[in-house]
């Protein structure tokens, strides 16, 4: 949930990790909120998501439209760049102090580092599988097989004696119930852990790959 004081607890915003959530976003191919609303929600370090309407301020509702993630112990909103409405003074002023009063920070993201890869094409192809039906009794092989070590896909298929268990991983992963560096291509060979378990960043950072980009660095 997005970080707020009790007084000011007011707004509206869409649960994108609820079943309708998932819904919503789709393909994740629609716009660049979508891509990154799909990279979020495969995000381990991600807590909750939200795509947030408005923020209450003194009693007005601030207009926001952003996606806002909720780390550890920061809250996040993407502000992509590419995509959103004008803001005159007036209206990205509101917008800061109704961000800074919900004790969430800001962060601006472009298209190109939306879809940098290999992150894009792993979150695509995770994605692609988020329909599919995963049985309590495979994924509890799965979720023993995993208690003790992460391991890559291939080694998980023999362990619980599925050919082919690429699909299933990927179903899984949408639900947040299994994690994985997308940072690195992601195949049979990509290595795997319980939600919780590895692959955990450290505290209080937005993730690597919406962090702005270094002024004057080769993207």
């Amino acid at each position: 949930m997005v970080a707020h004081s009790k007084s000011q607890a007011r707004y509206r915003a869409i649960d994108l990790l609820s079943a309708s959530g998932r819904a919503k976003i789709g393909s994740g191919r629609a716009t660049n909120l979508h891509r990154l609303a799909v990279q979020l929600t495969l995000d381990p370090d991600v807590l909750s998501l939200e795509l947030v309407e408005s923020l209450s301020v003194a009693g007005r509702d601030v207009e926001i439209g952003m996606l806002v993630a909720q780390f550890k112990q920061t809250a996040v909103a993407y502000d992509i760049v590419d995509e959103r409405e004008y803001r005159d003074l007036d209206s990205e002023g509101m917008l800061l102090i109704a961000l800074d009063l919900h004790r969430i920070a800001r962060v601006e993201v472009d298209a190109d580092t939306i879809q940098a890869e290999p992150r894009a094409t792993n979150s695509d192809r995770i994605w692609g599988h988020r329909g599919l039906d995963v049985g309590r009794s495979l994924r509890a092989d799965i979720e023993t097989a995993l208690s003790y070590q992460r391991m890559s896909i291939k080694e998980l298929g023999s362990a619980i004696g599925l050919n082919n268990a690429f699909p299933v991983v990927c179903s899984l992963m949408c639900r947040r119930a299994l994690v994985s560096d997308l940072s690195m291509k992601f195949g049979p060979d990509a290595l795997i852990a319980l939600r919780g378990q590895c692959f955990a960043a450290a505290e209080n950072r937005p993730t690597e790959f919406v962090k702005p980009p270094v002024a004057g660095a080769k993207r």
